[in-house]
């Protein structure tokens, strides 16, 4: 099976290394904007081939094509983002064209009441309320990568609570206070789990 997976880097990679092979990926870098054809480029085509090796029931190449962009990621400390991805010269949908989380697509109908709760924010202790934004900053960023990472996103939720569990519950114990956080704060997500 041919795998091709289009990538942008915030990097450029110098036009002398030309395509560059690491293992059975290739990566070429496309063609720039730029009218200069000697410039540099941030957009690249990895290529390789995957097979079901004997033994193996399945194979995942996407998945292992995203494993190999992460490492070349920080191998080329740069930032690194997906823009298609093709399995036998057949598009596939990425995360961010995929509706998977309707729910967090939707209309909002109803506002809560920000001045009260913007009035409660400022009305903490500051070292809370400096909690409370860090908190904010991470669920934002959690939010931002669902549908692309969910592991990461789960993971990114669970730090948001405990910046605020850790400050604001009186428990020993970090377990303890997290426990103690969603009970009182988030009652309906227990129910659910």
């Amino acid at each position: 099976m041919e795998i091709k997976i289009i990538f942008k880097t915030s990097q450029k990679i110098h036009p002398k290394f030309k395509n560059l092979t690491i293992g059975k990926y290739t990566i070429e870098p496309l063609p720039s904007k730029s009218p200069n054809l000697t410039s540099a480029t941030n957009n690249y085509l990895l290529r390789f081939n995957d097979e079901i090796r004997e033994g193996e029931r399945m194979m995942n190449p996407k998945t292992e094509g995203m494993l190999f962009l992460s490492c070349l990621s920080l191998f080329l400390a740069s930032r690194l983002q997906v823009e298609s991805l093709m399995l036998n010269s057949i598009n596939t949908p990425e995360a961010n064209q995929m509706s998977v989380y309707n729910n967090y697509e939707t209309i909002i109908e109803n506002l809560p009441d920000m001045d009260i709760l913007i009035t409660k924010l400022m009305s903490k202790d500051s070292d809370i309320a400096k909690q409370f934004m860090r908190s904010c900053e991470v669920y934002r960023t959690a939010m931002n990568i669902l549908g692309e990472n969910n592991t990461l996103s789960y993971f990114l939720l669970t730090i948001a609570i405990e910046c605020l569990s850790n400050k604001i519950m009186p428990n020993d114990g970090s377990c303890d206070r997290f426990v103690e956080f969603i009970l009182k704060y988030l009652p309906l997500c227990s129910l659910v789990a």
